[in-house]
């Protein structure tokens, strides 16, 4: 009876438990099917929670035929998560590939996506139960290709040698250049001092050089 879950699963269902902390009876199904998929009997899982082990192989049941989000919407509903586990996942994943700076454009996403309405206060305390806190990405040294940078140079240098006089050259450029960029404040993971590139968000331009 072990094992039947996933890490994915795992992981997604202690984020849900956390979520739950207030709710005694959704947090106690949730921690009855992470126990039997540790290996725990139905009678052992039953003497943790305190509860009868008919009870725990009923929700069990309920689970494999069902799934999470049927075996805890008979519970009571105040507090209670408007994502199921998967979208839960989902939505963490996303956010670990693109960062946002508020938590409105993450509300939108999340309306856009799963057609879930959340107001910022509730987005931002499921955003710290998802393990996201609201800082300031570490600067990272622009990977410049040199080989790339000498053949412009040199390509450069041949256009000019042979142009005539009237003739004017024009530099474009989708950004503005700067000096030094600037990070801003944006929802990261936890534990991610230097975010991936796409993580580099700015109040400005980005920097860029030739």
């Amino acid at each position: 009876m072990s094992n039947f879950l996933n890490p994915y699963q795992v992981t997604t269902f202690k984020q849900m438990h956390a979520l739950y902390r207030d709710n005694q009876k959704k947090s106690d199904r949730i921690k009855a099917i992470l126990l039997l998929n540790k290996g725990f009997s139905y009678k052992e899982t039953a003497e943790i929670l305190l509860i009868n082990d008919a009870t725990v192989r009923r929700w069990h049941n309920t689970f494999l035929a069902k799934g999470i989000k049927i075996l805890l919407k008979d519970n009571c509903r105040g507090g209670e998560c408007k994502l199921d586990p998967d979208e839960l996942s989902g939505l963490s994943f996303h956010l670990d590939q693109k960062i946002y700076l508020t938590t409105k454009e993450i509300c939108a996403h999340v309306k856009k996506e799963y057609g879930v309405d959340y107001t910022p206060k509730g987005m931002t305390s499921l955003l710290h139960t998802l393990g996201f806190a609201y800082k300031k990405p570490k600067h990272v040294q622009g990977k410049a290709n040199r080989q790339a940078q000498e053949a412009f140079i040199e390509k450069y240098n041949d256009l000019k040698k042979g142009k005539a006089p009237e003739d004017r050259i024009y530099f474009m450029d989708v950004v503005h250049p700067m000096h030094n960029s600037q990070p801003a404040y944006g929802w990261i993971k936890k534990g991610k001092g230097n975010p991936q590139n796409q993580y580099r968000q700015a109040k400005g331009k980005h920097q860029r050089c030739l």
